[in-house]
């Protein structure tokens, strides 16, 4: 199975995500994170005609092409969930889960400012894109991880409950 978690920046996705890796003993658990592969500069993305929907069909294809039953493969970065669905669908792959990491507007501008020192990244375009995914996750049925007031534990018990669940059944 495929976890694909996305959210808006600040919202604790890359947070979730590095926890649950460093207390893993799990081995049918592999992480992944979209950014990994390179972010252009906001000049550079401009020149990109649809930059965000290319890596998402990138990254699907990667980790179709390397998947087995036996795992669960989590995924997690900024993208829209009409891209994910879109990617899967063309694959032909219905083994994935959509995930959205989200929490409350004010948490958000005040990890961006405060924890990770990027004011520049509180913006009427974040909040839009935040209650954009919020918006798309509900139409989707897609999970919906708050962390606005859960601990981090909570919060990677959610999705190492949804993995659990199918690892049980394969």
């Amino acid at each position: 199975m495929i976890i694909f978690i996305t959210g808006a920046s600040g919202v604790g996705k890359t947070t979730l995500i590095e926890y649950m890796k460093e207390n893993n003993e799990d081995s049918r658990y592999a992480f992944y994170h979209f950014d990994s592969i390179g972010i252009p500069s906001g000049e550079e993305m401009a020149k990109y005609d649809n930059w965000q929907k290319q890596t998402t069909f990138e990254w699907i294809e990667r980790l179709i092409e390397s998947y087995t039953h036996d795992k669960v493969v989590f995924l997690e970065g900024s993208t829209s969930m009409t891209y994910i669905i879109e990617g899967f669908a063309d694959n032909k792959f219905d083994n994935y889960k959509l995930a959205l990491v989200d929490c409350l507007e004010e948490e958000m501008v005040s990890r961006l400012i405060h924890k990770r020192k990027q004011p520049e990244l509180v913006s009427e375009d974040m909040k839009n894109w935040r209650r954009h995914l919020y918006k798309q996750a509900i139409d989707n049925d897609a999970i919906i991880i708050d962390t606005s007031s859960s601990s981090i534990m909570e919060c990677a018990d959610q999705l190492r409950e949804i993995a659990e669940g199918y690892l049980n059944k394969h």
